[in-house]
């Protein structure tokens, strides 16, 4: 592919001090909760599930059966502590609804999969899981995954005392870089690719920033899902564009709804989750 997909960036102009990976750990509680999971466990005995907000309110008495039906749905925000509630809510798609990711990861995302419930989502599922069947993970792993980890390792390595930041220098780069190599990405957009991915995931407290980059991204896109639609390679995109289940095709809208979910889950998940794993 040819590289001339480049992202716009005149509507930051001006804020060359804006760090958006910073800012987005400063959100997290990075460097200030270092463990969660003791105020979890001090919670959970009491407040099986809990209205955010209302300190007061025990909707689950400790020891009894649980019965959503029970429980006074009309407004808020309500967090499962217990292994039993989640549980529940995961699997009760009659009960719990997927769509109220809407009002805020919708405005950016668009209509994603985040907000599908059934029988939708199923769908959905059947022709953007086409991109990824277990032989061409496997694929990934041996002929992508392994060199994209190696070569950032191959960057500190012969490092006079072999130190290197891991967070910064591996664990945080590496997953985003693998997946815009899925996708068929130049190279020379994956700093602006990260930054972007970053921003749209930053929905929950810089809304306006998140949404002109997730416009961003749609535009990049959709350039690259129209090239894939007349010369369609061996990337995700062009399998997308190509997908077919029960007569049904993925229009460019969608194609960009998941797309735009599939970076920010590069940028964040992947990187926080074997960071965290490096340092036991």
């Amino acid at each position: 592919m040819a590289d001339t997909h480049v992202l716009a960036t005149d509507d930051d102009s001006g804020d060359d001090d804006y760090d958006p990976f910073e800012r987005f750990n400063q959100s997290s509680g990075i460097g200030i909760v270092e463990n969660p999971y003791p105020l979890f466990a001090m919670v959970r005995p009491e407040h099986p599930i809990k209205r955010e907000g209302d300190d007061d309110a025990v909707l689950v008495p400790e020891g009894s059966d649980i019965d959503f039906m029970e429980i006074d749905r009309s407004g808020g925000v309500f967090t499962a502590y217990s292994f039993e509630a989640v549980q529940q809510v995961l699997k009760d798609g009659e009960s719990f609804s997927s769509q109220g990711y809407a009002d805020v990861m919708g405005k950016v995302l668009g209509h994603s999969i985040l907000e599908m419930d059934e029988p939708e989502h199923h769908l959905y599922r059947g022709l953007v899981q086409q991109a990824f069947s277990r032989k061409a993970m496997e694929t990934w792993e041996r002929e992508l995954v392994r060199d994209v980890v190696n070569e950032h390792i191959d960057a500190f390595i012969d490092r006079p005392g072999r130190q290197a930041d891991l967070v910064r220098e591996l664990t945080f780069s590496f997953p985003v870089i693998v997946i815009a190599r899925l996708l068929g990405l130049p190279r020379a957009d994956l700093p602006m690719f990260h930054r972007r991915a970053v921003e749209v995931i930053s929905a929950g407290f810089e809304p306006a920033r998140a949404e002109r980059a997730s416009q961003a991204l749609f535009e990049y896109f959709c350039a690259i899902i129209a090239e894939r639609r007349l010369h369609p390679s061996d990337d995700v995109i062009s399998v997308l564009v190509q997908a077919e289940l029960e007569g049904v095709r993925l229009n460019d809208e969608e194609i960009c709804s998941f797309l735009r979910l599939l970076l920010p889950a590069g940028a964040s998940s992947p990187a926080r989750s074997s960071s965290a794993g490096s340092r036991s």
